[in-house]
């Protein structure tokens, strides 16, 4: 990720509500203040520290998914927890919000929906708005889409080795061999738009990283030795 020149940030839906799933939001470690707490705790404080501001799209849809699926939760919310005061200045109030004035990218716009749609007329969705927000504002999407993280190819992987016997590699396995090998030198969804928001702006400042990538790369950046 090279250096971003904004203090904006592009945040999926699922990792607000993510914030709320103790499943989801696993407690790390810190080995400087030998502490323990949530991670999506501690990345949303961390960038409200940061004064970091929420980039959402000319047209507010970013917003309007905010409240269709975090506001009930917010307003019906009876406790003070921790994670109830992070929503509520993330989702309510406007000092936490940026609204774009950056024109859609028309050509960036079909090859989005094209890799995330598989049909460039469809009508975009909010997971084509979310990175093309991000796209044009240069800044980085953090989201826990599993369909920009998970490995197209573990499910082949799997399903092959349940066809080894004795050590022996099957005419089957031969072809699953053969396909893994395609599906390999195939980028996936993530590397395809990172490489479309490149060749059509020019820039590889936006990267897409799940919760957990970004509270280690925000929290913890790795420093360049220049000696």
């Amino acid at each position: 990720m090279l250096e971003i020149n904004n203090n904006f940030i592009v945040i999926d839906t699922n990792v607000f509500e993510h914030l709320l799933n103790e499943d989801k939001n696993i407690v790390l470690g810190d080995i400087a203040t030998k502490t323990e707490e949530k991670h999506i705790n501690r990345f949303l404080k961390f960038m409200q520290k940061q004064s970091y501001t929420l980039c959402i799209d000319k047209q507010a849809r970013i917003m309007e998914e905010y409240k269709y699926r975090l506001k009930e939760t917010i307003k019906n919310a009876s406790d003070e927890r921790d994670e109830i005061q992070i929503l509520r200045y993330w989702i309510v109030s406007h000092d936490a919000h940026y609204y774009s004035e950056k024109e859609i990218n028309l050509n960036l716009d079909k090859i989005l929906k094209k890799i995330i749609l598989n049909d460039d007329d469809e009508p975009e969705t909010t997971d084509c708005i979310f990175v093309h927000t991000a796209a044009v504002n240069q800044c980085d999407l953090v989201t826990n889409d599993s369909d920009y993280t998970l490995d197209i190819s573990q499910p082949l992987r799997n399903n092959s080795k349940s066809r080894r016997k004795n050590g022996k590699i099957k005419p089957q396995d031969k072809q699953d061999n053969k396909l893994q090998n395609q599906i390999q030198n195939i980028p996936n969804r993530k590397d395809r738009i990172k490489n479309a928001i490149n060749k059509n702006l020019k820039h590889e400042e936006t990267d897409i990283l799940t919760s957990l990538e970004a509270h280690e790369i925000y929290l913890y950046p790795v420093v360049n030795n220049l000696d």
